[in-house]
């Protein structure tokens, strides 16, 4: 356990907890090298918003596809059922 850790488990103990539950206690407190940084938050957020933009991208070139075949399915529709 790093000194911190140590800490929280010598306040825990005499706090009055059992052994086993300050030592669980202590044991999942996250230690400062497993947090992130603000620097590692913005990455990530432009990370996101960069995916965000290619989503956007490929549904807009989705949309036009489908909207683009409108017109081919209603000409079928309209032989189909009406000039028959």
């Amino acid at each position: 356990m790093t000194s911190m850790l140590m800490e929280l488990y010598d306040a825990l103990m005499s706090a009055g907890a059992s052994e086993t539950k300050a030592k669980a206690a202590a044991a999942v407190v996250p230690h400062g090298k497993d947090l992130c940084t603000k620097k590692d938050l913005l990455c990530t957020k432009q990370d996101l918003e960069k995916g965000l933009t290619e989503v956007r991208a490929d549904m807009k070139v989705l949309k036009f596809a489908v909207f683009s075949m409108y017109p081919f399915i209603l000409a079928l529709v309209i032989k189909i059922f009406f000039l028959t």
